[in-house]
C-alpha cells in the first residue's frame, strides 16, 4: 500500500510540477517580419520589408517597431483583411506604399508623406475608398477562355503575363492619380476558375478592360496554335 501511495505521489508531483511539458510548451516558430533601409542615391533613403501576412495592425506594429519617428495612421478597423506574405527590396517609400496598396486588392488606398528637414518621420494614412468612390469605380466582369485552360502549363504562363501587366497598370494607375489629383483608373484583379473555364475580373473600368482585352488576345493565339496542332502545321 505505501509502495502503491508513493508512487501515486511522484505521478501527481510530476502532472503538478511547472517544469513538466505542458507547463512549457514550446512555441511553434513563425516567420520573421522585418523592415530596414539603407542609404540611397542623392540622399534618398530605400527600404525593404519582409512580412510573414496578417492584418494592418500587424504591419503598423512591425513599422513603427523598425521606424520608431514615423506615425502610421489608419481610420478603419476589419480583423477580416488580411494581407498575404510578401517580401520587397530597395523600393523608394512611394513604391512600398503603392505595393501595399495592391497586395490589399483595392480593400483600402494608401498614402505616404516622407520625412523632410521639418519632418522628423514618415507618416502613413491608411484609409478605406468611400463608398461613392466604390459603388462608382468597381465592377466584376467573367471572361470565358477555354483554350487558356486548356493546358495547365498554357494557365501558368498566362497568369504570369497577367501578373505583370497589372504591375504596369498600377504603376500608371498611380502616376496619373498624383499628376491628375484624381482616383486610381487601372487597378484590377484576376481569378481563374479552373472547373468553369472562367477568369473573374474586378476593379475598375479601365483595369478590368486591359485585362479583359489581354484574355482575349490570349484566348485566340492559344485557339490557333491547338488548331496548327491538330492539322499538324
Amino acid at each position: 500500500w505505501k509502495t502503491t501511495l508513493g508512487a501515486a505521489l511522484v505521478v501527481a508531483g510530476i502532472l503538478l510540477s511547472p517544469t513538466s511539458t505542458h507547463a512549457q510548451a514550446t512555441p511553434k516558430p513563425t516567420p520573421d517580419s522585418t523592415a530596414s533601409s539603407v542609404a540611397g542615391a542623392k540622399g534618398s533613403k530605400l527600404y525593404s520589408m519582409s512580412f510573414a501576412g496578417g492584418s494592418i495592425g500587424d504591419l503598423q506594429q512591425l513599422w513603427t517597431r523598425a521606424f520608431t519617428n514615423d506615425n502610421f495612421l489608419i481610420n478603419f478597423s476589419d480583423p477580416s483583411l488580411q494581407l498575404p506574405p510578401f517580401q520587397v527590396r530597395d523600393m523608394t517609400l512611394p513604391e512600398l506604399a503603392r505595393s501595399i496598396a495592391f497586395l490589399g486588392r483595392g480593400a483600402f488606398a494608401v498614402e505616404v508623406v516622407e520625412r523632410n528637414e521639418s519632418l522628423p518621420g514618415n507618416i502613413w494614412r491608411v484609409a478605406r475608398p468611400s463608398q461613392e468612390a466604390q459603388s462608382q469605380n468597381y465592377k466584376m466582369r467573367a471572361i470565358a477562355a477555354p483554350h487558356l485552360f486548356a493546358s495547365p502549363d498554357t494557365l501558368e504562363r498566362f497568369l504570369g503575363d497577367a501578373e505583370r501587366v497589372q504591375r504596369e497598370l498600377l504603376e500608371v494607375s498611380y502616376q496619373l492619380k498624383k499628376e491628375e489629383h484624381s482616383s486610381p483608373r487601372f487597378l484590377s484583379s484576376i481569378r481563374p476558375l479552373r472547373n468553369q473555364k472562367v477568369f473573374v475580373l474586378i476593379g475598375t473600368e479601365a483595369g478590368i478592360s486591359g485585362l479583359e482585352s489581354l484574355i482575349q488576345a490570349a484566348e485566340q493565339a492559344a485557339a490557333e496554335a491547338s488548331k496548327e496542332s491538330k492539322t499538324g502545321k
